[in-house]
C-alpha cells in the first residue's frame, strides 16, 4: 500500500524533532511514497524560510522522487467534503482527498487529522 506523508511527518524529520527516530523508516523507500503538491508548498515554504533556498532544493529534489498526485477537481470536491465534516483546514482536507484518491494511507503528527481518524501516526 502507498502512504502519503503529512507536511508535519516531513518537518519532523527534517528537523530532527522529538519524534523524527518514529518517521525515520518511512522515508526509505520513495517509489511507495505519495506526495500531493499541497505537501512540496508547505514543506517547500518552511524549508526556505528556516533554512534558505538550497536546502529547499534538495528538499524537495528528494520529494520529487516520490509519486506526486495532482489537485484536480475530483480530489478538490472530496476536499470540500472532508472540510465540511470534519472542520479541516485547507491544506488538511486537500492532503487527505489526495491520499484518498491514491488509495494511499495518510500517516501526519497533526492533531486535527489524528483527532477526526483521518490519520494514522507514525
Amino acid at each position: 500500500m502507498k502512504t502519503l506523508l503529512d507536511s508535519s511527518v516531513w518537518i519532523e524529520f527534517l528537523t530532527n524533532g522529538p519524534q523524527a527516530k518514529r518517521c525515520t523508516h518511512l522515508l526509505e523507500d520513495p517509489a511507495a511514497l505519495v506526495v500531493s503538491p499541497i505537501n512540496l508548498y508547505e514543506v517547500g515554504r518552511y524549508t526556505l524560510r528556516t533554512s534558505g533556498e538550497d536546502v529547499m532544493d534538495e528538499v524537495l529534489g528528494n520529494m520529487r522522487q516520490c509519486t506526486i498526485v495532482p489537485v484536480d477537481e475530483a480530489v478538490a470536491q472530496s476536499a470540500v467534503a472532508l472540510a465540511a465534516e470534519h472542520g479541516l483546514h485547507m491544506a488538511d482536507a486537500l492532503i487527505t482527498a489526495t491520499a484518498r484518491r491514491a488509495g494511499a494511507k495518510l500517516v501526519s503528527l497533526d492533531a486535527d487529522l489524528l483527532k477526526a481518524g483521518l490519520a494514522h501516526q507514525p
